[in-house]
């Protein structure tokens, strides 16, 4: 009887992965697991993980399989620990960054609202409810390992209803709250965003350049339709065509992003008056609607879309923030297309 609870404890609540004095301690687990990885880091191999789970087009090198393997385990080493501190019975001390707010607008935390940030407890144990803490460990660490070793995972693990991206969200929103609890927010603050911070761009103008060689307006709108459309309607999505949406926000979400970048970076850059007249008017529409809500607009398409959600809770589309983003859009075309010589 001892040795059947115990297995039943494995295999639903129990932080298998943090050793006795660890478990004492879930703070230190965290620091630990945040002194391996940045944040950026995280998060960028986060975004980069999903197409292996997704689609065959595309295969991780093993230079990639090998550092998203080690970083599975960091990460359910994360989850163990923040289990730990929703379920201990210690008050946590935790003193809200009077800078929160402006971290939110920037995007420097892409997932988290203002609420969240400031309750990070309350947040993980949202997080956490109605999961058991193997489930959740299973569906957003173990499968996304399987999918590196198992080239026909796409075929047979791929959930077909847009989770994947749920688990996205919720492991970015983990590490965000997490770090918040350990680390330094001065380190947040970078020269751009983490989706453009990566190997494969020199720099996000180059990214932007490069982009507009082969696309145009109706393609960056076709875009935005195509990803607004799964806010309106239930679909049922097979591996192809939810990698193609994931293609199509990953473009969004750099493009707005990159809008963003150009707006605090103009003055490193050459520039003629209709281009100057471009930023300045890129300007105000960040002044009016935040970077950070920008952004969170186009993940809130897909995580609140009515793939996701029951007939009683659908969300209404809001075009006020669909006109912004898409003004957003047209603007930054034009700079490129119009404006920036190769």
């Amino acid at each position: 009887m001892m040795e059947s609870n115990a297995i039943s404890l494995w295999q639903t609540d129990y932080p298998s992965s943090l050793y006795p004095h660890e478990y004492a301690d879930p703070i230190g687990a965290v620091k630990q697991v945040f002194d391996r990885y940045t944040l950026k880091q995280i998060q960028i191999a986060l975004w980069n993980w999903l197409p292996f789970q997704m689609t065959d087009e595309i295969t991780p090198t093993p230079e990639q399989r090998l550092f998203l393997f080690r970083l599975g385990n960091q990460l359910d080493r994360l989850i163990d620990a923040a289990w730990v501190l929703v379920n201990q019975h210690k008050e946590i001390t935790y003193q809200a960054d009077p800078n929160l707010k402006d971290l939110i607008a920037s995007d420097s935390l892409s997932f988290l609202s203002l609420e969240e940030a400031r309750n990070p407890i309350k947040t993980m144990r949202k997080l956490f409810k109605g999961s058991k803490l193997h489930r959740w460990k299973t569906i957003a660490v173990y499968y996304r390992q399987l999918a590196l070793l198992d080239p026909f995972f796409w075929m047979h693990g791929n959930s077909m209803d847009l989770r994947e991206f749920g688990e996205y969200v919720n492991l970015n929103t983990l590490a965000e709250v997490t770090y918040l609890l350990v680390g330094n927010t001065d380190n947040l603050n970078a020269d751009y965003h983490w989706c453009l911070d990566t190997s494969e761009i020199a720099s996000p103008i180059n990214w932007g350049m490069g982009y507009f060689k082969t696309k145009e307006i109706k393609d960056v709108l076709n875009s935005l339709a195509f990803l607004y459309h799964i806010k309106r309607w239930s679909q049922e999505w097979h591996p192809s065509a939810a990698f193609q949406l994931m293609q199509h926000y990953g473009d969004l979400y750099k493009l707005v992003h990159l809008a963003h970048y150009l707006t605090i970076n103009v003055d490193l850059l050459s520039q003629d008056h209709n281009s100057a007249r471009i930023i300045d008017a890129l300007k105000k529409k960040f002044r009016k609607i935040s970077i950070g809500k920008t952004a969170r607009f186009l993940t809130d398409c897909i995580s609140l879309s009515w793939t996701f959600r029951h007939v009683s809770e659908r969300f209404q589309p809001d075009e006020k923030e669909l006109k912004h983003v898409e003004n957003i859009l047209n603007l930054t075309t034009n700079y490129f297309i119009y404006h920036i010589k190769p």
